[in-house]
């Protein structure tokens, strides 16, 4: 007869493995419908096939191109400068564990979908220089560990969310060359303290976006200076699909702080 605290335990351990499971078939809906959105004429995502997306870490080992694991969860993807296609699926939110997502520097386009508020353990989204219009989601702002956000050289339009100011963590934010308007928050635009104040070149480039720390007038001028210092590059932003972004260099490390340690990875 099992005793009762070996059942508790055997109780305890079901319910973990069962958990477990049911993670790891959320990660499996997630990658395919990543996969299914994208169109990769390059073939970099070749080893992107259901057997994998079915089980795509073996504990800190990652068996899929761009994807980093850690403890059997995808931890972290990224896709950067692949001339990648499509659209941002909602179901992206069920890969639970994601701390950082990066699709930067390729051609998608669509909205950013709000269900990305689901991803609590997020602390980089890097989704510049793509297509990406509509507004910005407010919900982003449910992501409490996010502290590098970069959305520059989209065509996103609407108003800057003042929600985002309630990020305590927030030390990288740029939204600059898009189609924004209204007043910047003065929940970012005054941001100090510890964490870096975010200053005009986080916001230049939306022709009716203005308030401090933009100077007088919309827009702000070229904050970034060269080809795109004339505040149009969010009309002209797919010129950029494919470049290389030396600022997300600089300031890729801001986001890891709050991550757990690297697994093998997929690249």
């Amino acid at each position: 007869m099992t005793s009762l605290p070996t059942a508790s335990l055997l109780m305890v351990t079901y319910s973990l493995l069962a958990m477990a499971a049911v993670a790891a078939d959320d990660d499996q809906v997630c990658l395919t419908h990543l996969y299914q959105s994208l169109q990769d004429p390059l073939n970099h995502l070749t080893n992107w096939t259901p057997s994998t997306f079915a089980s795509p870490c073996t504990g800190f080992t990652s068996h899929l191109y761009g994807a980093t694991c850690n403890n059997g969860r995808v931890y972290k993807l990224s896709l950067s400068n692949l001339s990648l296609r499509g659209t941002i699926p909602p179901n992206l939110s069920l890969c639970t564990s994601l701390q950082s997502l990066d699709l930067s520097s390729n051609r998608l386009s669509g909205p950013i979908p709000p269900e990305l508020h689901s991803l609590l353990n997020l602390a980089l989204l890097n989704l510049s220089s793509n297509l990406l219009s509509g507004p910005i989601p407010p919900d982003l702002a449910l992501c409490a560990y996010l502290n590098f956000i970069d959305l520059h050289s989209n065509l996103l339009t609407g108003t800057i969310p003042p929600q985002l100011g309630l990020l305590s963590r927030l030390s990288f934010f740029d939204v600059s060359y898009n189609r924004l308007e209204g007043e910047i928050p003065s929940s970012l635009g005054n941001r100090s303290g510890l964490a870096v104040r975010f200053n005009a070149s986080s916001f230049v480039g939306n022709k009716g976006l203005y308030g401090y720390p933009l100077g007088e007038g919309r827009g702000g001028g070229g904050g970034h200076g060269g080809a795109f210092g004339d505040g149009d590059r969010g009309d002209r932003a797919w010129e950029r699909a494919g470049e290389p972004d030396h600022k997300l260099r600089r300031g890729l490390y801001l986001a890891e702080g709050d991550g757990a340690e690297d697994g093998d990875g997929g690249r």
